[in-house]
């Protein structure tokens, strides 16, 4: 039996993968993001990447796909310290 909303979500993880590979395979350095997230929230810091942030008008894995790590350490760090923006 098919299921439209299972196929959507299964779509929707492959498109979250094929992210991540692409972020493996950028010369950007991601190395410090994805070690902030995992200290911040473990194994469920991956997923923080694909959430829309009201901050920064998009989902944080498009700002590391176009290289601007630095933005995304910087929010990271001020949800670290407390300060919400």
């Amino acid at each position: 039996m098919e299921d439209p909303h299972l196929d959507a979500n299964i779509a929707r993880l492959d498109d979250m993968l094929d992210q991540l590979r692409a972020l493996r395979e950028s010369t950007y350095d991601v190395a410090d993001v994805m070690a902030l997230l995992w200290d911040m929230f473990g194994d469920e810091g991956v997923l923080w990447l694909f959430r829309s942030n009201p901050a920064l008008g998009d989902e944080p894995v498009r700002f590391l796909l176009r290289g601007q790590h630095q933005a995304i350490l910087q929010l990271l760090r001020q949800v670290e310290a407390g300060v919400y923006i």
